[in-house]
């Protein structure tokens, strides 16, 4: 039997490659193992429904009774909290703050997201527009450092619809708001109505847009971030991967067709709208455009990883 304290390299290889299941069984040799394994798991948490997993993985530990919680509607499809979830033996506390980064899947994750987003501090929250038939009643506080807006996650079924979007408030330390538009984007417009005031008082707030894919409503979502970005100059936009072909190209995404024939790029466009308001100077010093090979390399493996929804 290995002494840990005198083979601390080999402790901490076990626990780099070890898979979930071992994970678990090495959770219950002792509390050290146990504070160990709840924070290795929490690094990148999915809150999917009311159920909290890892993202490699089955349901973390430390949050299996809030797992288990049942729904609780109300009449006329509301939902409220259970009064069990103000319980601090389901928030993880053996997890230190300032987690990577926590997935959530459509509103319906309304409950872990409240708690999580207070309790672990996530660097990054990564949100999947997916619809739903229900009407959230409690604002989501989106409490990170960034926030990634997806589409619908991989795999997902259904049409890609949004009937009721839950209210949002983008807490203080959201200075970075990224958009990856896809085939599968769909609209948060909930949380776009939150941008908008912070960027009139935030000098150091960012838009991302990566274009993977673009459709009307991603073009619309360009449309807006561009004259939101005339109102306001010193908003910071970067967009990766631009798309070559004109505005033109997505009807009811411009206000002037005129223009958007003229220009053959949607960087041509955004620079003609940009300077009808503003000098020059402004969209030179605000813009950036970066293909995904430059992008990686600016924002590092693993920031970009989650940006293109890859991790």
């Amino acid at each position: 039997m290995l002494d840990r304290t005198a083979y601390p390299g080999v402790i901490d290889a076990i626990f780099r490659v070890a898979p979930f299941d071992t994970l678990l069984l090495l959770r219950t040799a002792s509390r050290d193992f146990r504070a160990r394994v709840d924070a290795n798991l929490a690094q990148h948490l999915l809150c999917d429904w009311y159920e909290v997993r890892c993202v490699n993985g089955g349901r973390h530990p430390a949050f299996w009774a809030l797992c288990t919680q049942p729904q609780i509607p109300r009449p006329g499809g509301h939902y409220t909290l259970p009064e069990a979830l103000g319980d601090a033996s389901l928030l993880g506390n053996g997890i230190p703050p300032s987690i990577d980064a926590l997935d959530i899947v459509g509103p319906q994750s309304i409950y872990p997201i409240l708690l999580l987003t207070q309790r672990l501090k996530p660097w990054t929250v990564r949100l999947w527009v997916c619809g739903t038939p229900t009407d959230v009643d409690v604002p989501v506080a989106l409490d990170a450092d960034a926030i990634i807006v997806m589409g619908r996650p991989h795999g997902s079924a259904g049409p890609l619809a949004v009937h009721e979007e839950p209210r949002m408030a983008l807490t203080t330390r959201v200075r970075r708001v990224v958009y990856h538009l896809s085939d599968k984007y769909a609209a948060n417009a909930a949380l776009f109505r939150q941008i908008e005031p912070r960027a009139a008082v935030l000098h150091d707030f960012e838009i991302v847009v990566i274009v993977s894919g673009l459709n009307r409503r991603g073009g619309f979502l360009l449309w807006e971030i561009t004259h939101l970005q005339r109102d306001q100059p010193h908003l910071r936009v970067t967009v990766v991967n631009p798309p070559a072909q004109p505005m033109a190209a997505y009807p009811g995404a411009v206000s002037s067709q005129e223009l958007a024939v003229r220009c053959g790029t949607f960087r041509e466009w955004a620079q003609a709208v940009v300077e009808r308001g503003h000098e020059r100077e402004v969209f030179q010093e605000q813009w950036r455009f970066y293909s995904f090979e430059e992008y990686a390399h600016l924002v590092g493996a693993r920031r970009f990883a989650l940006e293109m929804g890859d991790a």
